[in-house]
């Protein structure tokens, strides 16, 4: 009588490849978006951060700051505040006035996606975004 020799036979890897093969096909379209969305939610965060800055500076000055975005060497421009708006994507001021401002930031996705924060002189804040259905923006175009 011969031996029964032990290991596997080419079918039962075979099936084992295609079990593997299978599992992989669903949980790659899964992760394909995601540098995408960190990305954009990178960008959201560096937005909100840049609007911590604005309400410091308000603060401080009775006025939002206006291109005092960049001189990280001066401790009352908004990096000066927020040392994280050094951050890679910077955010710009987009517009300014005495009560009011406009922030925005262009996120580094392979699609990138504009995000805009304004204050109201009410007081209202409004969180934009476009183009929309895209990344972290909302069919509706908000965030």
């Amino acid at each position: 009588m011969k031996a029964r020799e032990d290991g596997f036979t080419l079918i039962e890897l075979l099936v084992v490849v295609l079990i593997l093969g299978l599992l992989a096909a669903l949980a790659l379209p899964s992760f394909i978006g995601q540098k995408g969305k960190a990305s954009d939610a990178q960008a959201k965060s560096n937005l909100q951060a840049a609007q911590r800055a604005m309400e410091t500076y308000y603060t401080d000055h009775e006025t939002y700051a206006s291109a005092n975005m960049n001189a990280s060497s001066d401790p009352d421009s908004l990096i000066g505040l927020e040392p994280t708006l050094a951050d890679s994507p910077v955010p710009d001021i987009a517009a300014q006035g005495s009560d009011n401002y406009t922030l925005r930031v262009v996120s580094n996705s392979s699609t990138p996606v504009t995000f805009r924060l304004r204050r109201r002189s009410n007081g209202e804040t409004d969180r934009t975004c476009s183009p929309s259905s895209t990344g972290g923006c909302a069919s509706d175009g908000t965030w």
